[in-house]
């Protein structure tokens, strides 16, 4: 999402706000992850917003002597005198749509200014446009997979949406097992076909050679 002019001075004046409050003493995480939470809303359409739940996985990463160290903080009062990046973590999740989820990155430096631009680039057209979701079903997506398939399986898997990052699109992927075996610690193994399908018009992108499970030789 574009920022505008607004925008770009809401962060800068929440910015400043808190790194002069913040800079002599350590930063408090309550303080950071407000600051973190408005840039996010800045970037955001509110009916958006709420798809979107944090922190889970969240580390900041601060000077140990010589060395760097990476820890969790959000269970803390404070961040490490030290710290050099904030990494706070997103998670989305559409629930209307089973396997619409992603995350992203907001990363923070010392001063609490951001290092880079977020990514929201999964987050699907539809949603951008306040439009009901335009994906193929997972069942017509089943259904294209078993009319194209090429060899003759043993179980068909159930298509799974996934964002391609190259793309910045979703796909399904359905998996044909071809075979079926134990590897030495008893563990199923083979080779599957592969189709990836275009969630929007049902096409056919690619056909893949694909294997399952540990292969220990």
């Amino acid at each position: 999402m574009t920022i505008t002019i607004k925008h770009f001075l809401s962060i800068i004046f929440l910015t400043f706000f808190f790194s002069q409050n913040l800079n002599a003493q350590r930063h408090k995480t309550k303080d950071v992850l407000k600051i973190a939470d408005s840039i996010l809303s800045l970037n955001v359409n509110p009916e958006i917003i709420k798809y979107f739940k944090g922190y889970t996985g969240s580390y900041q990463k601060y000077k140990n002597g010589k060395y760097y160290s990476h820890r969790g903080f959000t269970h803390k009062t404070k961040l490490n005198k030290n710290v050099e990046e904030i990494w706070i973590l997103y998670h989305f999740n559409f629930p209307e749509v089973e396997d619409l989820t992603n995350g992203t990155w907001l990363k923070l430096d010392k001063n609490l200014n951001l290092i880079e631009p977020i990514n929201l680039s999964f987050i699907p057209q539809f949603l951008l446009e306040n439009r009901k979701c335009d994906f193929i079903t997972k069942q017509e997506a089943l259904k294209i997979g078993i009319e194209n398939f090429k060899e003759s399986g043993i179980k068909i898997n159930e298509p799974i949406l996934i964002f391609n990052k190259e793309t910045n699109s979703y796909v399904y992927r359905v998996e044909n097992v071809l075979t079926k075996s134990k590897n030495i610690i008893g563990k199923d193994t083979g080779k599957t076909e592969v189709l990836i399908i275009n969630s929007l018009s049902g096409e056919i992108i690619e056909r893949l050679e694909g294997l399952y499970g540990i292969i220990i030789r």
